[in-house]
């Protein structure tokens, strides 16, 4: 009865996680909130352009530029201006692959998300097997 969805009450949201720059060498943080649902399926347009953008980087790098994009929260001194965060991640990701690397496993542990073969994994159907 799909009525009943409507009763599952809403998980607590997580607080932000803010990446420290300072251990790298320049002053700063960024700051990503939880993904909502609708950030884990980025836009088809955008993802074609980050494809376009990067096309040295595989479909699941470029899933994961995409999703920390749209979790980044501008800064105050951004505001007002034209801000593409996975542009910028993905730049970040080309110029310091170690240090992206580091950023978004930091990322996935503070919002770990899984996939849909590790889910399906973890409920163990047996018909799906």
């Amino acid at each position: 009865m799909l009525s009943k969805l409507q009763s599952v009450p809403r998980p607590e949201a997580k607080t932000n996680f803010v990446f420290d720059l300072r251990p790298f060498g320049t002053e700063g943080e960024i700051t990503f909130r939880e993904p909502k649902a609708a950030d884990l399926f980025p836009d088809g347009a955008e993802s074609k352009a980050a494809s376009t953008a990067f096309p040295e980087f595989k479909d699941a790098m470029l899933y994961q530029i995409m999703v920390m994009g749209r979790c980044y929260v501008i800064a105050e001194a951004e505001m007002g201006q034209m801000v593409q965060p996975w542009r910028s991640l993905g730049q970040f990701a080309r110029d310091h692959r170690d240090l992206f690397i580091h950023l978004a496993a930091q990322f996935s542990e503070a919002f770990p998300t899984g996939s849909v073969e590790h889910l399906r994994k973890n409920v163990g159907n047996v018909s799906t097997e």
